[in-house]
């Protein structure tokens, strides 16, 4: 299945050969294994992965602490909405055909 990244999201990992526990808890298998265990019928036609928003203010401590130190987490909104919308745009025909 093909996989769209944004553009402003990967990061070079230090040691490519041995990914530390943050570099591999951000790798797409990691995100995607879980997702594709739990609905084994469904067949993605694509997946995208792209900058998000992080409010402290509305995560609960221990979440707060997770997003922080484990994710390597950064307050703001670092969604790039026009490539978004140009990836759902490119799945329009195939999600016609």
């Amino acid at each position: 299945m093909p996989i769209y990244v944004d553009r402003e999201l990967p990061k070079v990992p230090r040691n490519p050969g041995r990914l530390s526990f943050r570099e591999n808890y951000a790798t797409a298998r990691n995100y995607l294994r879980p997702a594709l265990r739990q609905a084994p019928a469904v067949k993605p036609v694509s997946v995208a992965f792209f900058g998000g928003k992080l409010e402290l203010f509305r995560l609960k401590f221990f979440q707060m602490v997770f997003a922080m130190l484990v994710a390597g987490g950064k307050v703001g909104d670092f969604r790039h909405w026009e490539e978004i919308r140009g990836w759902a745009a490119n799945l329009r025909p195939t999600l016609l055909k």
